[in-house]
């Protein structure tokens, strides 16, 4: 029996959620190691920085950093599957439909109550995560080469 998207949204969703937990062992480890936690390594910025956090770290924090790392490849897979799942529901539920409602809504003269404010906020929350998605595909096809597809 094959699973519906419901379904699947669930098992994944929980599945991201206890993986993520998971994360806290090596991020325990480190920070008991002296060095820093997982979001601010992923925050290294320099060169000098970098060279601080490995020092900090020490041999059991940068074992402890690598195992995190390793585990997050295949948390990539599971949490984007999810997000990917997720966003598909919603975007069947309503997409850009709540902001169009405000829309109207003003346009038939709801301009003094929740409209305005609803259209507005949810307009500028597809522009952020459209411009992340964009920001993100471009840095994607930069750090992996823009390969073309011509037949020979």
């Amino acid at each position: 029996m094959a699973l519906n998207r419901k379904q699947w949204l669930w098992i994944l969703g929980v599945a991201t959620v206890l993986y993520f937990l998971a994360f806290s062992i090596p991020e325990s480890a480190m920070k008991n190691a002296g060095g820093p936690g997982l979001l601010e390594f992923e925050m290294v910025a320099t060169a000098e920085r970098a060279a601080q956090f490995i020092s900090d770290l020490g041999e059991d924090g940068v074992a402890a950093a690598k195992w995190a790392i390793w585990m997050d490849f295949p948390f990539i897979l599971l949490f984007a599957s999810f997000l990917s799942l997720a966003m598909r529901a919603a975007a069947d539920r309503c997409g850009d439909v709540i902001e169009d409602i405000g829309l109207l809504a003003i346009l038939f003269g709801s301009t003094s109550s929740w409209a305005p404010a609803l259209a507005t906020g949810l307009a500028v929350a597809k522009f952020i995560l459209l411009t992340l998605v964009a920001t993100y595909l471009i840095a994607v096809l930069a750090a992996t080469g823009i390969r073309s597809t011509q037949s020979t």
